[in-house]
């Protein structure tokens, strides 16, 4: 059985996009813990989601609480190391994962330093 996506169009500035997009991150995640007892979310690349992982954060239902069931992927990322001021990764390790506390072993980041980065991959 298949799922029909739902597809929102907002016309609001971006802040209001955040929020909004906050908001259903945070109902999937509610939704999920309590069917499945985790929730994965792949993460997207580029500076848009900063906004996103700001709102994440400072949410009040967010914050702290119920992020130890959340697994965090990437759903792509630059050949370039963790470090890098094009790394995904870091982006999402400064607003998102170090101000929620998140454990590295529920992170799973491309290694874009990687020599081979099909290997990577």
């Amino acid at each position: 059985m298949s799922v029909r996506p739902e597809i929102l169009v907002l016309k609001h500035d971006s802040s209001q996009w955040a929020a909004e997009a906050a908001a259903l991150v945070l109902d999937l995640r509610k939704q999920a813990v309590s069917e499945h007892g985790r929730f994965l979310v792949a993460l997207s690349g580029g500076k848009t989601p900063e906004q996103l992982y700001r709102r994440l954060v400072s949410a009040p239902t967010g914050g702290m609480n119920g992020w130890n069931q959340t697994h965090f992927f990437f759903s792509d990322e630059r050949c370039v190391p963790p470090d890098d001021p094009e790394s995904n990764f870091q982006l999402a390790d400064q607003t998102l994962f170090r101000p929620l506390n998140i454990s590295e072993s529920r992170i799973y980041r491309m290694q874009g330093e990687h020599p081979d980065p099909e290997a990577a991959a």
